[in-house]
């Protein structure tokens, strides 16, 4: 009775192997492009929600965003790339609550103010100032994510479907 059962008799044993072959035809590089695959549909919802919300003064943060391969088994999302990009990408993200002036700054907005900007010089006159959380990165996660996954498993599809031929 117990080879009736058996694994060569209903197939699964061959079933098994094509999967582990499959497996490893799917493996490293392969991997890791179909997670840049999915993380380029990230990068891009992340620069569309940078224009959304007009954080493109000087295009540092839009141009920070960036796909790319962690290692051979996945990829990842950087954004803020080199040190005044990644504190302005963490202040619109995150927000930045009664931050004190220091009087370099004071002096850089009394000279913007007296280039004619308002805003500046109401700037010049305070202690502190708040900028609100504007995020732009979290939002391209949640939103991005079902398309992400459809664009890796398509990869995902087309690599198995070479196996195939």
């Amino acid at each position: 009775m117990a080879s009736l059962v058996s694994t060569d008799v209903t197939g699964v044993k061959g079933l098994q192997q094509k999967f582990r072959a499959m497996a490893k035809r799917v493996g490293g590089g392969e991997r890791a492009e179909m997670c840049l695959r999915g993380a380029e549909v990230i990068a891009e919802e992340t620069r569309q929600n940078i224009l959304r919300q007009d954080l493109i003064e000087s295009w540092a943060l839009y141009n920070s965003v960036e796909a790319f391969k962690v290692n051979q088994w996945t990829a990842g999302v950087s954004v803020g790339k080199g040190s005044v990009a990644r504190f302005y990408a963490a202040t619109h993200e995150y927000g930045l609550d009664n931050q004190p002036i220091t009087e370099r700054q004071r002096r850089y907005f009394l000279w913007r103010c007296s280039e004619g900007e308002e805003m500046f010089c109401a700037m010049a006159n305070k202690s502190t100032y708040t900028i609100p959380r504007r995020p732009y990165f979290g939002p391209a996660l949640m939103s991005a994510r079902s398309e992400a996954y459809d664009v890796m498993a398509d990869y995902l599809l087309s690599i198995l479907k070479e196996y195939e031929a």
